[in-house]
């Protein structure tokens, strides 16, 4: 699993721990003050308890999308090849060879970096080959990440979404993205 999303697993964690214990405090407050003051001198004395349920949210949903934000930058920014990255497998890539699929798979699997991984996967291309292998751009990492913040936005104001998906580490691998997992190298 990547470092965003263990982060990001963190991140909403404790913001839903801060979000129930402001939804304890006013649920605490409504069970003790509700008939035993006027409705107008309630809504009153209990707002400051919405407030900061509402500032946790709100909290959280910033925290988070600033997390995805800075997360999307840095890939979409570092997604360009890297010349220092290049192996001696690039002569193979660019000399007079016609390589095998089986030949691009291996050269692929045993490639140390993304770079070489993504000139593999355009040579194949360039010459009709499919290889079954993945190659995640920084694009493709930026959308990941979009769908798995999605869940831990949700997650919020969602119980149900935050008991079986954020607060299960099982579940919560299952619905990061391919992209987010480590599937791709550098």
């Amino acid at each position: 699993m990547s470092k965003y999303s263990e982060q990001l697993k963190k991140t909403t964690r404790s913001h839903l721990m801060k979000i129930q214990d402001a939804s304890d405090a006013l649920l605490k407050f409504e069970t003790k003050y509700k008939e035993v003051f006027q409705p107008d001198a309630y809504k009153n004395a209990v707002q400051p308890y919405k407030d900061a349920l509402d500032n946790a949210r709100s909290a959280a949903e910033l925290e988070i999308k600033r997390a995805l934000w800075k997360y999307q930058e840095d890939e979409r920014n570092g997604d360009k090849l890297d010349a220092s990255k290049i192996t001696p497998e690039m002569l193979l890539l660019t000399g007079n060879f016609n390589l095998s699929k089986s030949e691009l798979c291996e050269l692929f699997d045993t490639a140390t970096n993304s770079t070489m991984r993504r000139l593999i996967m355009k040579y194949a291309d360039d010459h009709g080959q499919t290889i079954d292998r993945v190659c995640f751009t920084g694009e493709d990492r930026a959308k990941a990440a979009e769908k798995l913040t999605a869940y831990c936005t949700r997650s919020l104001s969602d119980q149900t979404i935050a008991d079986n998906i954020l607060w299960n580490d099982a579940n919560f691998d299952k619905v990061v993205p391919a992209a987010l997992n480590g599937a791709d190298i550098d």
